[in-house]
């Protein structure tokens, strides 16, 4: 079950029910559950309306009319105050260093941003690293490539119109790794075993400014971290 497209090794399965046209997966099972005139718990609306609002990006990045109908479907049943704590929840101390490290890491080159942003703690954080980094003013693309356990996980995201950021990331990891995504957001991960974690990283970053045509000699640092 997923928004998105197959790949070679789920296409192995029994079976998949894959919607392309819907901003998240939350929205399927909501649908799922519409139909079938189950009743849910005011928890599962909560977590399913939460899922929603995180995919589609409160409803705007990529949203379709059927993650609107299923977010005014559980919007009456959800619990506003655990969705709040959800939202805005405690955040560690790591989360601020890391982030840091990562601004003082990334350049610029043209309208492309890319950055690696080290050892990272958990993919969260870099998704949150390109989600700001594509807010700068004039920037089309944000790269961003971490080491996270044992595998090298990258995030794309981009505010080009016409571009595929999911066929982006499937590019840049062909033969290396696995990638996926949408045409704003994508992402994918790399299996570290006994190769060097920053060879991967300066790879996946030259295959990107490669494809997008951009010439890393032209990079510039976003921010001076003394």
């Amino acid at each position: 079950l997923d928004h998105h497209p197959l790949r070679e090794i789920t296409k192995k399965v029994p079976f998949a029910d894959v919607y392309l046209d819907v901003g998240s997966t939350s929205s399927i099972i909501t649908h799922y559950i519409m139909i079938s005139g189950i009743k849910i718990t005011k928890k599962l609306a909560t977590a399913l309306y939460y899922g929603i609002k995180t995919d589609t990006q409160d409803l705007g990045r990529e949203s379709k009319e059927a993650d609107l109908t299923a977010a005014r479907f559980l919007y009456p049943l959800i619990l506003p105050k655990t969705l709040a704590k959800i939202e805005h929840p405690k955040i560690p101390l790591v989360y601020f260093k890391e982030f840091i490290r990562a601004l003082s890491k990334a350049v610029v080159v043209e309208d492309v941003v890319v950055v690696d942003a080290g050892k990272l703690s958990t993919p969260d954080t870099l998704a949150q690293i390109v989600d700001t980094l594509i807010s700068i003013e004039n920037i089309r693309w944000v790269l961003s490539v971490a080491e996270i356990g044992e595998e090298v996980d990258f995030s794309i995201r981009t505010n080009y119109r016409g571009r595929k950021a999911g066929r982006v990331a499937q590019i840049i990891a062909r033969g290396i790794g696995t990638a996926g995504g949408h045409d704003t957001t994508a992402g994918g991960q790399i299996n570290i075993d006994n190769r060097d974690p920053l060879r991967i990283k300066e790879r996946l970053i030259c295959r990107f400014l490669r494809k997008l045509k951009r010439d890393i000699t032209c990079a510039e640092e976003i921010v001076d971290i003394e």
